[in-house]
């Protein structure tokens, strides 16, 4: 095992400083399907979408259901992101072993033995443990008596739901998914929110809004190949993109995003809705070499999330006028630079500060009201960049909601927001007690 460890050091070493790209010229390659979308093009996409777009893009409808002691209707979000859903036995097989690995995967692809090395020689295989994430999907759904509404209307991940991108981490999330959340929605909530009349499964995967994250896409076969879309695409909102025709594989993932979810809230009597949320998802993974760990989101990409979100408001705003709308914006990497004082800060801790402006001043020109992120795997909580004194944008992370090392402070915890009247109405952390083998911390997560 020694010497199989020392040859898959040194080609994972070649191979990083092997055959060197621009920043630019990676870019276009690994976007080069969203790439395409400019000009003309983009604006036939925004009239073929302007008339049709919020038909198709249903209102999942959630019933006024009163949370606890709230007085008005209340929409519970659980947010959770980089759980690293791991599984060691998928190693301990010579099929899933580094020597199948260094025999099977193409040279681009070597990227996974790294990863594999630093889960089995690094953190160790208890580092994310699955039980917390069960656990926790539990407690969202978990009622106060039989006849109320389960604890969460709606759950965000914001990436990292694997750690290697094997298809067999993805189908694993999904089951645990399906297990622990999804089947304890009772069938008449089911028919309610999915806005269907079966109330099937399938439709409750729309109660679970996911974006992936960079170990999502660790691979450029996982993208080809669109694990992520296969297995979560009941999960996704509408886009603005069109998938049919002869796009190839690799067009597939990327036309999954941008995507946007319309939460509707019926009022006390039902007649008509008390308040919209909006929720839009962003991609900001992509393959890269060994040792980085960095986002990016192109200008393609924002301005189709441009078009997409101004036509679901001018639609809102045109047949529900007095409504109010509570924007949301899911991605992975974080909108800020976290960790200013880190040259590295690029390669492993976020964006380059191309990406990141776009983020922010799309959140300016739409007056976004919450963005959503992970990637870091600790706590934080700011207020975007904002130079024109107008409406700021919250930025939350929970930190990861599986790791369990103390010693690096890290805890697993989830947050769950209240929006009530389009507005947050509360947020919280729920934090993981190693004592007690529970989620029985509750903290208040203060505004910055």
């Amino acid at each position: 095992m020694n010497v199989v460890m020392v040859a898959t050091l040194n080609s994972v070493v070649l191979l990083f400083f092997a055959t060197p790209t621009t920043r630019k010229s990676r870019q276009n390659k690994n976007h080069a399907p969203t790439m395409i979308k400019t000009g003309a093009l983009l604006l036939q996409q925004r009239s073929a979408i302007q008339h049709s777009l919020l038909k198709s893009c249903k209102q999942h409808v959630i019933p006024s259901n009163n949370h606890k002691n709230n007085s008005a209707p209340t929409i519970r979000f659980a947010h959770m992101s980089d759980v690293h859903v791991w599984q060691p036995h998928l190693f301990t097989r010579s099929k899933a072993s580094v020597l199948h690995f260094l025999r099977h995967n193409r040279l681009r692809d070597y990227k996974q033995i790294q990863g594999y090395l630093n889960i089995k020689y690094n953190r160790g295989p208890d580092a994310y443990p699955v039980p917390i994430f069960q656990q926790a999907l539990e407690q969202a759904m978990r009622k106060e008596k039989e006849q109320q509404a389960p604890n969460m209307d709606h759950l965000l991940i914001t990436g990292d739901i694997t750690n290697i991108s094997l298809y067999d981490e993805f189908a694993r999330v999904r089951q645990l998914l399906n297990e622990h959340f999804l089947d304890r929605l009772t069938l008449a909530q089911a028919k309610t929110l999915a806005s269907q009349p079966q109330g099937n499964m399938d439709e409750a995967w729309r109660h679970v809004s996911i974006v992936p994250g960079n170990h999502d896409t660790y691979t450029h076969e996982s993208i080809e190949k669109d694990y992520f879309g296969e297995l979560f695409g009941d999960c996704l909102g509408t886009t603005s993109t069109a998938t049919g025709g002869e796009a190839s594989s690799l067009h597939r993932y990327y036309q999954h995003f941008p995507n946007i979810k319309v939460l509707s809230q019926e009022n006390s009597t039902g007649d008509s809705f008390a308040q919209h949320v909006v929720i839009l998802g962003l991609n900001t993974g992509y393959p890269t070499k060994p040792f980085v760990a960095r986002g990016n989101i192109g200008q393609v990409q924002m301005q189709q999330a441009s078009d997409l979100l101004q036509t679901v408001l001018d639609e809102l705003a045109a047949t529900q006028s007095a409504v109010n709308v509570y924007k949301i914006v899911m991605m992975h990497h974080p909108p800020v630079n976290r960790h200013p004082e880190s040259k590295y800060h690029e390669f492993m801790h976020g964006m380059n500060k191309k990406s990141m402006e776009l983020v922010q001043n799309f959140c300016f020109e739409h007056g976004v009201d919450l963005v959503l992120n992970g990637h870091t795997h600790h706590d934080y909580a700011c207020w975007l960049p904002n130079h024109h004194n107008a409406k700021r944008t919250l930025n939350l992370d929970p930190g990861s909601s599986t790791q369990n090392d103390p010693k690096k402070n890290r805890v697993p915890r989830y947050n769950v927001y209240e929006i009530c009247d389009a507005q947050l109405h509360s947020a919280e952390a729920i934090i993981w007690s190693s004592e007690q083998q529970s989620h029985c911390q509750t903290q208040r997560i203060g505004m910055p």
